[in-house]
């Protein structure tokens, strides 16, 4: 019994953390902010002007982003930088983000209420 509990405990801890992740590249806002963090650091104004979205809806999608543990930032002036945690994952997430798309082409199409609400977050 103990052993079936601890795979199930681990099991558990896994889809936890693949959910953190998940959930947070359920936007395509930040699966924007994320492919082009992928290449380098940006500040959140040269995010702002890549992206044409407002600051301040790039600085919440950010902080997503990094509750997650996907980005960091740093103080550069009066703005920050933001960057991947870990580099090296950069070709992780390339293939994530290609994967997703990929999988879309065989899902049926949204509803149009989810569209809707997913439209209204970003």
């Amino acid at each position: 019994m103990p052993e079936h509990t601890d795979a199930s405990s681990a099991l558990h801890a896994h889809n936890r953390a693949a959910s953190t992740v998940l959930g947070a590249l359920g936007s395509e806002i930040r699966i924007s902010i994320l492919a082009l963090l992928i290449e380098r650091e940006y500040l959140v104004s040269e995010l702002v002007t890549q992206l044409h979205r407002p600051q301040p809806l790039i600085s919440q999608h950010l902080r997503v982003l990094k509750n997650a543990g996907i980005v960091v930032s740093h103080p550069q002036g009066r703005s920050r930088c933001y960057r991947l945690r870990t580099p090296e994952l950069s070709d992780l997430f390339r293939e994530i983000i290609s994967l997703a798309a990929t999988a879309h082409q065989y899902l049926p199409p949204a509803t149009s209420a989810h569209t809707a609400t997913q439209s209204d977050v970003d």
